[in-house]
C-alpha cells in the first residue's frame, strides 16, 4: 500500500483559526510551569507510558508515592492550563485591531 503525502493533506482537518497551534502552545507553557518533579513524573506516565514502578526507579521516588504525585501533577497541569490567557493570534484579532496593527504605531 502506497501512502501519498498529498492525500493525507487533502484529508487532514482544516484549522484556519490556528486553534490547534494555540492549544499546543498553551499546553507546552502549562507543562513548563510545573515543578520539575511533577513534570518528569507526568511525562514518564503520560507520554512514555511508564508504569509507576518504572517511574519510581527513574526518579528515585518511593514506588508508593508515584500515584499520588501523578494526581497532583495532573491537577497542577489542568489548573495551569486553565489560568493561562488565550494567546493573541491574527485570527483572534477583530478587524479594528488588525487595521491598527497593520498601520503600525501612531506617530
Amino acid at each position: 500500500m502506497k501512502v501519498s503525502g498529498q492525500g493525507l493533506v487533502d484529508r487532514a482537518p482544516r484549522d484556519p483559526e490556528g486553534e490547534v497551534a494555540n492549544q499546543h502552545e498553551r499546553l507546552v507553557s502549562a507543562m513548563e510551569a510545573l515543578p520539575e518533579l511533577l513534570r518528569r513524573v507526568l511525562w514518564h506516565a503520560e507520554a512514555m507510558g511508564e508504569p509507576p514502578s518504572r517511574i519510581a526507579a527513574l526518579t528515585g521516588l518511593a514506588p508508593q508515592s508515584v500515584p499520588a504525585l501523578l494526581v497532583r501533577a495532573r491537577t497542577s497541569l489542568r489548573e495551569a492550563h486553565a489560568t493561562m490567557s488565550e494567546p493573541v493570534t491574527w485570527a483572534s484579532m477583530n478587524s479594528q485591531d488588525r487595521a491598527s496593527h497593520e498601520q503600525g504605531p501612531a506617530r
